[in-house]
């Protein structure tokens, strides 16, 4: 059991390296346009929720 808990953070942590190299390499957008999204995703859910999230870019 511990083996396969380790084997699964491992692949956590190259997944985490390796899926921005692939997302950036086939991405047709901008980075500006998905920093704006979460931006307005930020913003929506602190209207609804009255929420104190803030968007670090």
């Amino acid at each position: 059991m511990g083996r396969l808990l380790s084997l699964a953070l491992l692949a956590l942590v190259a997944m985490a390296f390796v899926a921005p190299a692939a997302s950036t390499a086939h991405n047709c957008y901008p980075y500006s346009q998905y920093e704006a999204l979460g931006k307005f995703a930020v913003n929506r859910y602190n209207e609804q929720n009255h929420g104190n999230l803030y968007f670090v870019a």
